[in-house]
């Protein structure tokens, strides 16, 4: 795989872009260079309670006879593929695209999986 130059000023610069006009992703292609600079946004969710209705409580889950063993930690699951980097994962090419696969697709080595 050949090694990029990549002008990390510019790519800098994309970013204040985004941050300025309140854009969330932009994408330039130059030949066969493409760089694409996204930023993540956090969604705030608020959940209100549902109101009291006077009535009874409901009665309360019986208590399980033991504790459930812990799960085995991913990093032992026998489907893990470890990362050689930290980013964020795309599922699909881009956006609007069918992913690479699905939950419970055989793939094969060399497959495309996801884009870091």
């Amino acid at each position: 795989m050949a090694k990029l130059n990549i002008d990390t000023d510019y790519v800098a610069k994309l970013a204040e872009l985004l941050q300025r006009t309140g854009l969330t992703e932009i994408e330039i292609s130059e030949g066969d260079v493409k760089v694409r600079v996204a930023k993540k946004i956090s969604q705030r969710v608020e959940v209100q309670a549902p109101p009291a209705t006077g009535g009874q409580a409901p009665a309360a889950p019986a208590a399980a006879a033991g504790n459930p063993p812990e799960p085995a930690p991913a990093s032992e699951h026998p489907g893990t593929i470890k990362s050689p980097m930290v980013g964020t994962v795309y599922t699909a090419p881009e956006p609007g695209s069918p992913p690479f696969v699905t939950a419970g697709e055989e793939v094969k080595e060399g497959q495309t999986l996801l884009i870091i």
